[in-house]
């Protein structure tokens, strides 16, 4: 079974380290850039447009 992440054995490792430690996953440094002290303002939740039909069709 190939591994998304070094040292992530399972889908239930994964969770469990995202619960306890969610920093882990965080890089220490930019891997563009180098520069340390990466940090976001927040997220949001991405949804389909309301107004337009799917591109499937209705």
């Amino acid at each position: 079974m190939s591994r998304m992440l070094p040292g992530i054995e399972s889908l239930e490792h994964h969770r469990v380290l995202l619960k306890n430690d969610p920093d882990a996953y965080k890089p220490e440094r930019c891997p563009r850039c180098g520069k340390a002290g990466l940090h976001h303002h927040g997220r949001y939740e991405r949804n389909a447009p309301r107004s337009e039909a799917p591109a499937w069709g209705c």
